[in-house]
């Protein structure tokens, strides 16, 4: 017999959600997944049916993993024999309960108390676990441990969002690399979907930028019309771009693809190729429509074994692939009690339980004291296992918080709280599941209250590293020219980092003064490191001495953000990584290298860490009225309260009484680029009341605002849901209304959130026309303070100079005609000593008050002033 050891994987059951046939007494099916193997049924540890016919228990692992063993613990006290001829069985079907699922192993007899380990031939597919004991009559099912070993089942790489698509000629502005954006939204006018224009033989193709071994392709055929057009269809995968890569062998063909499904095209070998086509032979007017193409498989060269395993590290995070990270972080706690309760112990990897072993952290005795653990790295948190001391005082540990996040404020006990320990029996390990991952770098506990001492055992953590995302990928780069084409700036965020010039991975300047590449990034970013390769082939030194430049302003092309990191040297071939002591936001990253003439920039590639700037709920700073409230409670300002309670009686929801085309508004206060709402919807009754409220965002009050776009509508939200309404491009607007075209209707809204940026204003200078009485020389010219460029010092050739004169003054022109001359009342004098503010509002006239700072002979510093005009058109 096999007496079970965990070993070092990680027990799957121990995240899932356990039930069974019925219960006997308060033997509920999740004590069999607490992770306690304690077979007294008196000690509260075991799952227990009552007598029936054909008893089962079953648990979820919340996804399909490969499983490869299980052992199961039998109760100890009694009745051993009870267990005998249960049936394991493991699957994706809940048919029957999963009772239907194959049977992987059967129990003879495991002996009272034994833990017995079931270790499968071969892995096995599953994402349900049953044991089930057959039979008629009185049958009890009794289990003190289940516990589910595994691996995850491998998941591939969506090669196609690397790639780079093209097709044989476009319907409208639907381009061929809409079919490649991440987004199977198979509704043609939320601009998802490639199609060409109506033709013979129409193609698509993928550039997979490498030769991969494809195993299979996933097609999202369009949902709002005409999915028959895509009948017939072939698929070809292979290297050769002869006849477009419609050469290529076929490797599928479409038979038909219901309206918005994506269908899944397996191979029965892998086949090795770059290009993937979708290509619809016939003649006539033949129009190819994809919303998605997905391409999955793995590097020519590796093994599947290989490269499953490396897409897994790279590409998912699943919890058997998770260890506990807790061991190689950093502990600290408020105080310690002693040498013995070091905060570290509670860390060491080890749950023993006697404290004079060493093994445990303790303060001392305090008001609320807390332990933490820093990671040293951010992770996606699924599961706490905190073991208590057991030589004495357990009851210590009641109430402890835990609390998860990425902030020490407050030494990290600001963080939000996951979990709170009720209790924890003397000696014993709990393990705390969480319903959704949570991101966090610290982990405390935490104990509220005077005169405490905090005692840990053992603070286990699991869960996965958060994978950083190269956001460079995503955006767009430019540079001051291209030294030809293998050169051009998208090369360097083209995710290769192959350092050979003559691959067409690189970018590459002429030869210039202050040559500089940029990355749009497309929207703001909180960004934590840069990464960048140097050519490796030659010239290595050319690099040094480059800016690292981030920021969300094109001035001088961006080259004006701030510096964040030089380089000094990288050498030949090699990626070098500059992490920030604290995140940078930026929208732009700028490589710079200043210098004289004869200067070329080449980047290999550059990478783009961060996260997305935090958008900011702007309903909260904005005013809600609406057509009539129904009481006191159902105020227009609940709805924008920043609470999501759904039950009205809360008063957070507010609610109109009953009246034809009930309507509810917000002023942002502002003029803001809206992208996103959301809607909160009642949850205590009367959900359907919101069906068909239509969302309208504008900039203008006729009708109550009622007039505005409609910009999305609700078909139904459940009952206390809240569900966002992504706009397919940003709405300009001032007012949000959610308008209810009936009669007779209430309008209740739990919540409105308004998501979105200020609308981006212009510097009108830029496209003027500068002049000034004079120039002291070349360097000087009039047109410099209006390039874009604040370059501050004079020997760039970026600042505009007078010669020397008494008042020297300019006018800047935008065209003509020019507003009309100040009143005849407005002397120099009086605007000098006047509020500008008020200059303006009653006078409306562009003129400034300019100071020339002019040096004399005695090397000081004389200001005059000038009243001068400043024309529009």
């Amino acid at each position: 017999m096999e007496i079970a050891s965990g070993g070092t994987q990680v027990n799957l059951a121990l995240r899932g959600k356990a039930s069974q046939r019925d219960t006997y007494g308060d033997d509920v099916a999740s004590r069999a997944i607490d992770g306690n193997r304690d077979s007294n049924w008196a000690h509260k540890s075991c799952a227990i049916t009552a007598s029936t016919t054909n008893a089962w228990w079953r648990v979820d692992l919340q996804n399909s993993y490969m499983v490869t063993s299980i052992i199961i613990t039998n109760r100890g006290d009694c009745c051993a024999e009870r267990l005998d001829g249960a049936q394991i069985r493991v699957g994706n079907s809940l048919d029957n309960n999963g009772n239907n699922n194959p049977v992987v192993a059967t129990v003879s007899h495991i002996p009272a108390g034994v833990s017995q380990n079931f270790t499968l031939p071969e892995p096995v597919e599953g994402r349900y676990v049953n044991v089930f004991l057959p039979g008629s009559g009185d049958k009890y099912l009794q289990l003190c441990e289940v516990e589910v070993y595994g691996k995850p089942k491998p998941t591939e790489v969506n090669l196609a969002l690397r790639g780079k698509a093209t097709q044989r000629d476009t319907y409208g502005d639907d381009v061929a690399s809409r079919a490649i954006d991440g987004n199977r939204d198979s509704n043609w006018a939320h601009k998802s979907c490639a199609i060409t224009a109506s033709t013979t033989n129409a193609w698509w193709r993928v550039d997979l930028q490498n030769s991969y071994m494809v195993t299979s392709i996933i097609i999202t055929n369009r949902g709002d019309c005409c999915a028959e057009r895509l009948d017939g269809a072939q698929i070809r995968v292979g290297n050769s771009l002869d006849n477009n890569g419609n050469n290529n062998p076929v490797v599928a063909t479409v038979s038909h693809i219901p309206a918005g499904v994506s269908q899944s095209f397996t191979l029965p070998e892998p086949v090795e190729g770059r290009y993937v086509n979708v290509f619809l032979p016939g003649s006539g007017d033949k129009y190819l429509q994809l919303c998605e193409v997905e391409v999955y498989g793995f590097e020519k060269k590796k093994s599947m074994h290989t490269s499953f395993l490396l897409l897994l590290l790279v590409e998912t995070a699943s919890v058997s692939a998770q260890v506990n990270v807790a061991p190689h972080g950093e502990a600290t706690q408020i105080d310690t009690y002693n040498e013995l309760g070091a905060a570290s112990n509670a860390i060491d990897g080890h749950r023993t339980s006697i404290y004079y072993s060493k093994s445990c952290s303790h303060t001392a005795t305090t008001t609320d004291p807390w332990w933490r653990v820093d990671l040293r790295e951010y992770y996606m948190i699924t599961s706490i296992t905190i073991t208590n001391r057991g030589d004495c005082c357990a009851h210590r540990l009641d109430g402890a918080q835990i609390h998860i996040g990425n902030s020490l404020e407050n030494n990290g006990n600001n963080n939000p709280v996951v979990a709170t320990i009720s209790h924890i029996l003397e000696g014993r390990s709990k393990t705390f599941t969480l319903l959704e991952p949570v991101e966090g770098r610290y982990v405390n506990v935490f104990l509220p209250g005077t005169d405490k001492y905090l005692t840990l055992c053992e603070v286990e953590v699991y869960g996965q590293l958060k994978r950083p995302v190269n956001w460079a990928i995503r955006g767009e780069a430019t540079q001051i020219d291209s030294y030809e084409k293998f050169g051009d700036a998208s090369n360097a965020i083209n995710g290769n980092r192959d350092s050979d010039w003559a691959h067409g991975s690189c970018s590459h300047t002429g030869t210039t003064n202050n040559p500089w590449w940029r990355v749009d990034m497309r929207e703001p970013f909180m960004i934590t490191s840069i990464t960048i390769t140097n050519r490796g082939d030659c010239c290595a030194e050319r690099l040094d001495g480059a800016q690292i430049r981030v920021g969300n302003s094109l001035d001088n092309n961006g080259n004006n953000n701030p510096v964040v990191a030089t380089v000094s040297h990288i050498a030949a071939g090699v990626s070098q990584s500059f992490p920030f002591a604290k995140p940078v936001e930026g929208r732009y990253v700028n490589v710079f290298l200043p210098g004289g003439k004869d200067k070329y920039l080449t980047l290999c590639e550059v990478e783009v860490y961060g996260n997305i700037k935090e958008t900011v709920n702007l309903a909260l700073n904005g005013e809600a009225t609406q057509i009539d409230s129904y009481d006191a409670l159902g105020d227009a300002s609940n709805a924008i309260d920043g609470n999501r309670d759904s039950n009205w009686a809360h008063n957070s929801c507010s609610h109109t009484g009953t009246t034809s085309n009930p309507w509810w508004r917000l002023d942002l206060r502002d003029f803001f680029m809206v992208t996103s709402i959301i809607i909160t919807n009642r949850g205590d009754c009367c959900a359907q009341r919101l069906d068909g409220a239509q969302i309208r965002v504008g900039s203008y009050l006729d009708n109550n605002g009622n007039n505005n776009p409609v910009v999305a509508t609700v078909s139904h939200i459940p009952a206390g849901v809240s569900q966002s309404f992504t706009l397919p491009e940003p709405v300009e607007g001032r007012y949000v209304n959610v308008f209810l075209p009936v009669t007779d209707k209430y309008l209740t809204l739990c919540e409105v959130e308004v998501y979105g940026n200020p609308k981006k204003t212009m510097n009108l200078a830029l496209n003027g026309q500068a002049t000034q009485i004079d120039s002291y020389e070349k360097f000087g010219d009039a047109s410099n303070a209006i390039d874009g460029n604040r370059d501050s010092d004079w020997a760039h050739d970026s600042c505009s100079h007078t010669g020397t004169t008494n008042y020297p003054g300019g006018e800047w022109t935008w065209g003509s005609p020019t507003w009309s001359p100040p009143s005849p009342s407005l002397t120099e004098e009086t605007a000098v000593q006047r509020d500008w503010t008020e200059l303006r509002s009653e006078s409306a006239i562009p003129w400034i008050i300019m100071e020339q700072q002019s040096c004399s002979g005695d090397g000081l510093t004389h200001p005059s002033r000038r009243l001068s005009k400043l024309s529009f058109s």
